[in-house]
């Protein structure tokens, strides 16, 4: 029985409690004339949670614990457990955590839809994962990013390598391995960076000079 059955019978024979204990009781009396052994179990665990509620200055008692327990196992058994997986871009000192689930196509940046993304002349930086592999690869796939630290384009550019990392990571768990390799093999051929973060950083300057390697002019004059 679905835990929603269990949740309306609940209610259903709750209805009209007071804070009279008597009345509490005799609900529970109610719901013991059952036969189903999984619906039982359901049953002392909503009971459970609708005694701590009403008292809670009560201590748990170890049939109380066990109950709780174990409708817990079968109501999260009971869900399908969604197909997810979490993977991360980098770029220098900006960092982009991308979610991605089944779902409907929908890429989104820190709340936003990824075609608002800012600046616009480098939108198309953080579409070529999608551009490169096709939209029908992420028809069935939503891709939550939220990324911080760095300057824009660094942004952009751990943007593009979390979705690149999320997509393959996905087939690698749910699809196949053949389906993981051809994606792998698209994207490294067009931009490495795209799975492999980019270890390039910029050189500090120096003293004598105005940058990391050009010195002042001398003048022997």
């Amino acid at each position: 029985m679905k835990v929603i059955d269990v949740t309306v019978i609940l209610f259903v024979s709750l209805s009209g409690i007071g804070n009279d204990r008597r009345d509490l009781l005799g609900s529970r009396q109610r719901l013991w004339n059952t036969t189903s052994s999984q619906f039982m179990v359901q049953r002392n665990y909503l009971l459970t949670l609708l005694l701590r509620n009403y008292y809670p200055h009560r201590k748990k008692t170890a049939t109380a614990c066990a109950f709780a327990k174990q409708g817990r196992g079968l109501i999260k058994a009971g869900s399908a457990e969604a197909q997810s997986v979490q993977v991360f871009g980098k770029k220098k000192t900006a960092t982009a955590c991308a979610f991605a689930k089944q779902g409907r196509g929908l890429i989104k940046v820190n709340g936003q839809p990824i075609e608002n993304i800012e600046p616009e002349c480098l939108r198309l930086k953080a579409f070529e994962p999608v551009l490169i592999l096709g939209q029908d690869k992420f028809a069935n796939l939503d891709i939550r990013i939220r990324v911080k630290g760095g300057g824009y384009t660094a942004q952009i550019y751990a943007i593009r390598s979390a979705i690149a990392k999320s997509i393959v990571a996905y087939y690698a768990k749910y699809v196949d391995e053949s389906a993981k390799n051809e994606l792998r093999a698209t994207l490294l051929a067009y931009d490495r960076n795209l799975l492999v973060a980019d270890p390039r950083r910029r050189e500090p300057k120096k003293y004598g000079g105005r940058g990391a390697r050009a010195r002042f002019q001398k003048s022997y004059r």
